[in-house]
Formats: structure tokens, sequence, C-alpha cells
């Protein structure tokens, strides 16, 4: 049974990103932006969650391949969705860096490319 990611919480988006991020080589957030800098936070994932939660884009440069790519709510709610229903944990509580890496190369690039 497939299931559709319809909602996440602030925390959720805080959890996933900083998961994902502080033990990324490849993903770099761009805080050159206007979205980015105007947004409330002392720390890049709370300022990241309150871009996304007040339907606003971020950056995410991919410094491997040297492409910048565009993050919004709903395509992070999607990489959770694919993530999940291609047999990924459920429980989001319980994700560790390889989970929630796999989620935001899934909401970035459609897919894993980077094992």
């Amino acid at each position: 049974m497939e299931i559709m990611v319809t909602d996440l919480t602030r925390e959720d988006v805080v959890n996933i990103l900083s998961t994902a991020l502080y033990g990324s080589y490849f993903f770099q957030v761009d805080n050159t932006t206007k979205n980015y800098k105007e947004a409330k936070g002392e720390c890049i994932e709370d300022k990241l969650a309150d871009c996304l939660m007040n339907k606003k884009e971020v950056i995410i440069n991919d410094v491997e391949e040297d492409e910048s790519y565009t993050l919004t709510l709903h395509k992070l709610k999607m990489g959770v969705t694919k993530y999940i229903n291609d047999g990924g944990n459920a429980n989001i509580d319980d994700w560790d860096y390889n989970d929630a890496d796999c989620v935001l190369q899934i909401a970035l690039f459609g897919e894993v490319i980077y094992a």
C-alpha cells in the first residue's frame, strides 16, 4: 500500500535537513539568497525550515557536480513519500544520516544518485 506524505512538521523539516546536511560532503546551502537572509532562526536548519514552512524555496548546491537545485516543502514531502514507498523506514523519528540523505537526494534529483 502506497502512502502520500501530506504534512511535515517544522520539527520534521529541521531534523531531516540537519541530519542530511551535517554529514554531507556534497550538499551546501546557498546562504546568499534573499529568502535565506530574511529567514528567522539561529542555525542553518532553522533558517531553512522557516523558508520552507513559509512556502519559500531554498537553494542547495551540489558541490560534486557544481550545480544548484531548488528545494521546496512540496519537493521535500515528495522525497519523503517516495523514500517510504520505495521501502525506506517509515518512522521519521528513527531516521539517521542515510535516511535523511536519501530523502534529500530524492527531493532534489528525483532519485538517489550518491550511494
